[in-house]
């Protein structure tokens, strides 16, 4: 039976605490990147360096998925979860490559998705996840689809899906991209006659039987000839291996039940489409020439190699869409700044009537951004402000709802490291499968020989993390003997991922330690300690139980 002694007095001590905050800079290369280290947790996450912060910014952290492009730039590719001055809530380990992490609804309750997989120059091949809030697998979809990939037959893919895409939609289905390898004659476009396309798809899929509800094709309802991206280039040359990219589909989007919100970063274009029968309804090209259902676009108002398409505010007679107008690639570079727009536009569509740039976002103090590939615009988080991230320029940007910058933050060099999208999103969350872990270290001098030591001038000090627990207040710190008596030696509050306290040789009851030593055996007494995570007031989940030696001879 275990007896719970309390602190002589009744009262909790409150005991010093801080975040332990460790930083490497590495010298493995010229483009590696500083990441964090921590004595309670094995994660090395990236250090994310805050170039500016003004204040006002929205509730809830970031979620990237940080990893090294062409490069030794990130110690550790991990998923994260990350508050805006560069503490993590969780870190997301997984021996495939992850893409998309955010949360969404899964019946009806937040969940954490993500995409996990192979990935190739351009797209890749994996599986759909959903985790619950105690971060235990809820949905895991790897459905076998009529997909031909680019890999190698040596290299297997958990399944088909695409890291584009994964938009759960409100009646339980989710939307997710896909690419096909296709054999195509693509002499009439500058390719081989024996060529490969590769054809992009969405897959409509029930969340919980992983059924294909519904497919819909590029090549069967878009022209080829309406490309943008020439052939060859820097993605593609029509083999088999590098198969022609026309379309290049990034983002889907729902408008209501029976409409989509499609877009094309190789047609410069995105579409409404039919839910149902798939069927192209309109075009809105961002190209400044007569394609599509709208008016021209000006020169200024135009965008090129775009991501992200999203709705807002729709209705019978028109509708805002945000995009990250990336308006560069590889082969086609350093003009224009990438940006965030909002295009609003009337319906239905006429070619008299042009749409509208109500919004139009870039931070042009400093280094201007070309960002050739990825990126993410989000121009309504939860107190109006905007976020935009950058992609393969590892930048994440906050700003006013009027443009002001309020904050940023990078993880890499330029072309170096890379994150596909980035959100900032609510989060709470308890982990079910592990629980808090303590280390310990000693500082100053613990022989007590002969009682000449100042107990005072040695510590003990703690370090504790709980990877993924969002809502931890305090630590309470237990003296344990023999497990069977624990005594409640303060509270520590909880500052950062991992906090360290310090606990002065004085709050024990060195006496009883000093009993069970046997000098003459070499044997020393030590000291136990575990702390209890409190949420709520209330204590929800033990540590582990750690000891440090203390050498009692005389």
């Amino acid at each position: 039976m275990t007896t719970v002694e309390h602190h002589p007095g009744g009262k909790l001590r409150i005991l010093r605490s801080q975040a332990n905050i460790q930083v490497v800079a590495p010298h493995d290369g010229p483009d590696s990147w500083p990441y964090r280290t921590f004595k309670s947790s094995p994660w090395t996450p990236v250090n994310l360096t805050v170039t500016t912060d003004h204040g006002g910014l929205a509730d809830g952290y970031l979620f990237f998925t940080p990893k090294s492009r062409n490069s030794t730039a990130i110690h550790q590719q991990l998923g994260l979860i990350m508050s805006s001055d560069n503490e993590i809530v969780y870190a997301l380990n997984e021996s495939l490559g992850l893409n998309d992490l955010r949360v969404q609804q899964v019946h009806g309750e937040p969940h954490l998705t993500f995409w996990r997989g192979r990935s190739v120059k351009g797209y890749g091949y994996g599986e759909f996840v959903a985790l619950n809030q105690h971060y235990e697998e809820k949905v895991l979809l790897s459905p076998t689809l009529d997909v031909h990939s680019v890999l190698p037959k040596t290299v297997q893919a958990p399944a088909m899906l695409d890291f584009h895409e994964h938009k759960v939609t409100p009646w339980n289905t989710v939307l997710v991209s896909a690419y096909n390898n296709t054999p195509a004659n693509l002499s009439e476009y500058g390719g081989p006659e024996r060529g490969w396309i590769v054809d992009s798809l969405i897959f409509e899929l029930d969340l919980t039987t992983q059924e294909v509800l519904s497919t819909w094709s590029a090549l069967q309802h878009l022209k080829v000839e309406d490309s943008r991206l020439p052939l060859p280039s820097h993605l593609s040359d029509g083999s088999f291996k590098h198969p022609y990219d026309f379309f290049h589909i990034n983002s889907v989007d729902t408008i209501d039940e029976n409409t989509l919100l499609v877009n094309s970063r190789h047609m410069w274009a995105f579409y409404l489409i039919s839910r149902h029968t798939g069927d192209v309804l309109w075009e809105l090209n961002g190209g400044g020439e007569t394609r599509g259902n709208f008016g021209i676009l000006s020169e200024n108002d135009q965008f090129r190699w775009q991501h992200d398409a999203r709705a807002y505010n729709v209705t019978k007679s028109g509708m805002t869409i945000s995009i990250f107008d990336n308006h560069n690639t590889e082969d086609d570079t350093d003009k224009v700044e990438s940006r965030g727009l909002m295009v609003a536009i009337e319906l239905p569509p006429q070619k008299s009537v042009k749409p509208k740039i109500v919004r139009h976002v870039l931070h042009s103090d400093g280094d201007k951004i070309f960002a050739q590939g990825q990126g993410c615009y989000d121009p309504c988080l939860e107190n109006g402000n905007q976020l935009i991230g950058h992609g393969p320029i590892p930048v994440v940007q906050e700003f006013s709802r009027d443009g002001k910058l309020l904050w940023e933050g990078r993880f890499g060099g330029n072309n170096k490291a890379q994150s596909y999208r980035t959100f900032k999103q609510k989060w709470h969350a308890v982990p079910h499968g592990w629980g808090p872990s303590l280390a310990l270290e000693q500082a100053g001098q613990l022989q007590v020989a002969g009682g000449e030591a100042d107990p005072n001038e040695a510590q003990i000090v703690g370090y504790v993390s709980w990877n993924g627990a969002t809502d931890i207040e305090a630590w309470n710190v237990y003296q344990t003997r023999d497990n069977v008596t624990e005594t409640i030696i303060g509270a520590a509050p909880k500052v950062g991922f991992e906090t360290v306290f310090h606990l002065p040789l004085s709050f024990f009851d060195l006496d009883a330690e000093a009993k069970k030593a046997i000098p003459e055996l070499g044997v020393n007494g030590s000291i136990c300690i575990f702390v209890s995570a409190v949420q709520g007031s209330q204590e929800i989940r033990r540590s582990n139980t750690a000891c440090i030696s203390m050498d009692f001879s005389t």
